[in-house]
């Protein structure tokens, strides 16, 4: 049986951050673009793929790819502008967090529906 996905909604910000993410090379100056596209392709792909087909494993990976994202301009010549490192940092702790988020959801509806 498969899972109810807890929030589309979060999804789609998910979603949308990976493409802000991918896009980011182009505005703000960074000696790392393959960085920045490679972790935005694969938040949108996890993202599209939970709201195919909803699993932990799909958010849990968003989780860990929004902390790459976030500490990645801390590793030498990943990042070479303040814009870069903030767009990076908030991007990746907004990623995580939603992931958290609709990872606790998820085990939330699973606790109520198995109570009740």
């Amino acid at each position: 049986m498969a899972k109810s996905h807890p929030s589309q909604g979060l999804e789609l910000v998910n979603l949308t951050l990976g493409a802000a993410l991918m896009i980011t090379p182009l505005i703000a100056r960074s000696s790392a673009p393959w960085n920045a596209n490679l972790t935005g392709a694969l938040i949108i792909a996890c993202s599209v793929l939970a709201l195919w087909k909803y699993s932990d494993w799909a958010e849990g990976t968003n989780v860990a790819i929004g902390f790459w994202t976030a500490v990645a301009p801390a590793v030498p010549g990943l990042a070479a502008s303040a814009a870069a490192i903030w767009t990076h940092a908030l991007i990746g702790a907004t990623v995580a967090t939603v992931a958290g988020l609709q990872l606790l959801m998820s085990r939330n509806q699973t606790v109520s529906k198995a109570g009740g």
